[in-house]
Parts: structure tokens; sequence; C-alpha cells
């Protein structure tokens, strides 16, 4: 098993953590905003000097040749604020497992386990509400990553990619938040023949007042795929809730559903988010 993308991860927390200690220290931890569970990225960043860890239980049950096969993975997301507009993140499925059932000719199921590609890149927040700009722009920002093909076959895409997304924040009447992504998918290397395409997510989040002040609720709608127009992109149905433990620390439940595309039928993930 390939643990690379592991090591990496490791090897960045323990060099950036006393930086991150210091400004624990030296400032009052603001609003927590997290990149999970929801498919859309956020365009807030974690504030300088902060380390803030997502990770999560995943999953998945699709549709295989020998009937339905259970998919378990472990996503975990770095996040490293640079400056209070400027964040830089690692982020693999650190470990995965299918379950395959059984075939006449195998005889009985089998599992199969390995590690995902490791993602590097950075967001900059460039518009930032408040002060003299208008109460209806959104918070604005830029994503752009590399993954880089580290993952066990069957779990990483065999080549590398450059992904660049535009994301944003609003804030809509009645205390409802939305969150947009548009982004491309570009492959850096023609090692799977697989064709350059798009990325999509749109969340709706609402405050659930009534039942918890620390507690939030959202749906969301996201998929993806190639700019071919004879394939059918991929097309998901989400939601979940949001439970914000302490003003560091936040847990997640999220279910999602495919709706368009040879997607799992359905998914399940449950996680949790802290900030140094």
């Amino acid at each position: 098993m390939k643990l690379k993308p592991v090591l990496a991860m490791i090897a960045v927390v323990f060099a950036w953590y006393p930086l991150a200690a210091h400004a624990a220290g030296a400032e009052e931890a603001g609003e927590m905003f997290t990149d999970r569970p929801d498919q859309a990225e956020s365009s807030h960043t974690v504030g300088a000097g902060h380390i803030q860890v997502e990770a999560g239980g995943d999953v998945e049950w699709s549709d295989g040749a020998e009937g339905v096969v259970t998919s378990l993975r472990t996503p975990l997301k770095l996040r490293f604020g640079v400056s209070e507009r400027w964040e830089i993140h690692l982020q693999s499925e650190v470990m995965g497992l299918d379950v395959v059932p059984s075939s006449e000719l195998a005889g009985m199921g089998r599992a199969i386990s390995g590690v995902g590609d490791l993602d590097a890149g950075f967001k900059w927040n460039a518009l930032k509400p408040g002060g003299e700009l208008p109460t209806w722009i959104p918070s604005a920002a830029l994503l752009l990553a590399v993954s880089a093909p580290f993952g066990s076959v069957g779990f990483g895409a065999g080549s590398a990619w450059g992904k660049a997304t535009l994301a944003a924040d609003f804030d809509l009447p009645g205390e409802l938040g939305l969150a947009a992504n548009l982004g491309l998918l570009l492959p850096l290397a023609d090692l799977g023949g697989v064709p350059p395409g798009f990325r999509f997510a749109a969340t709706f989040a609402h405050p659930m007042d009534p039942i918890s002040d620390h507690l939030g609720a959202y749906v969301e709608l996201f998929g993806e795929g190639p700019f071919d127009r004879d394939v059918d992109p991929l097309l998901s149905l989400g939601g979940g809730i949001t439970y914000l433990v302490a003003r560091p620390l936040q847990i997640d439940l999220s279910m999602r559903a495919g709706v368009i595309g040879d997607l799992p039928v359905v998914g399940a993930g449950l996680g949790v988010s802290y900030r140094i």
C-alpha cells in the first residue's frame, strides 16, 4: 500500500504546528467555516496561522457487475492559513476499502483496500463582505489545486489533474445561505484518456434555531462531467446536518443519492472538523 499521501500530510502538520499554536494563543478564534460535509468548497479561509483538520468516514453503495459494491473511504483535508485571505491545503482519501460481492466464477466475495491520490492547492479569498462593499456582494474565492497520482490502483485517478474552482457564498433573506461552485477539471498527463471536464455545486444552508442555535441543515445539488455533449454528466442530490460543539469543533452527518449517470445508488458520511 502506498503511504506517500499520508506521510506528506503528517510532515506538513508538524512543520506548521508551531505557527498555528502561536496564532491560536494570540487571537480569539472567529467564525468557523468548513469545506465539509457538503460538496461546495467554502470561499472563506481559516485565518492566519491556523490549521483546520476536516476528517470523516464515507460509505457508498453502487451497482457492480455481480451486484452491489460497498465502498468505504476516509477523506482527510488539512487547511493551513497563510493570511486572512490566503490558505493552502492538502487532501486525500487516506484509506479505502471496496467490498465486491461473490460471483459464480470466484465463488466468494472479496475486499480490496488502498489509498487515494494526494491533492495540494491554495485558496485566495478575493472578495470579503463588509467595509465599503455593498451588502449584496458575496464572499468569493479562487481555488487552484493539483492532484498527484499517488493512489493505489482502483482508488486513484491514475494520472495528474489540475483543478480550478470559483467559489461564492451568498447571504440570502431569512438566514438562508447559498454556497456555489463552478470549476474545471484538466488532465495534466494523458495516461488514461480521460477528457477535461467541469464540476459544479449549489448548497442551500439554514440554521435550525428552534431546536438549537448550534445546529444547521443543508440541501445541495452537485455534479461533474466531460465537455463532450454526447456523454451525460453525473448529477447528485444530497443533504445533511452540522452541529457546532464548540467554536473550534464541528461534527456532521450527510447523505447523497445519484440522479443521473453512473453514480453510487446512495452514500452517507460522518465527519468532524477541528481548528487549531
